[in-house]
């Protein structure tokens, strides 16, 4: 498992999994990723928001089932050169990115739908993934 952070992703790091998008705050980011953030001002930002350095690495990274993404998108005017702060009016929306199997993916879907609707029949999950739900591992 890879915990990478970027300033945008692609479907192409995607691949042929499936992916799960969820907007998160910035306290969710961890401090052990590798960076994949391709843009200088950004990465400048971005270092300045984490107070750790987030070297600029612009590689093509396909993305595994079980790797993770944290994605800083910048959302504002052009950023101008050298920008080390977010400029007025702009601001980072944060979003973690999960890789699944599609197989998984849909097994997560079900589980979840179990979860919430209690009198859902679970009697079609084989053991394994009836602990997996009940752990609440994946919330």
């Amino acid at each position: 498992m890879s915990i990478y952070l970027s300033n945008a992703f692609s479907l192409q790091m995607q691949g042929d999994f499936f992916a799960e998008t969820s907007p998160i705050d910035i306290r969710d980011v961890p401090k052990n990723f590798v960076s994949i953030v391709g843009h200088a001002d950004v990465a400048a930002v971005l270092s300045d928001l984490l107070g750790i350095d987030v070297p600029v690495n612009r590689v093509s990274v396909s993305l595994q089932p079980g790797d993770v993404l944290f994605v800083g998108q910048y959302c504002g005017p052009r950023l101008p050169e050298g920008a080390k702060k977010l400029p007025e009016g702009a601001k980072i929306k944060w979003y973690r990115v999960d890789l699944y199997h599609r197989q998984q993916s849909k097994l997560l879907s079900s589980a979840i739908s179990t979860i919430v609707n209690e009198d859902a029949d679970i009697s079609k999950f084989d053991q394994h993934t009836i602990n997996f739900i009940n752990s609440n591992t994946f919330l």
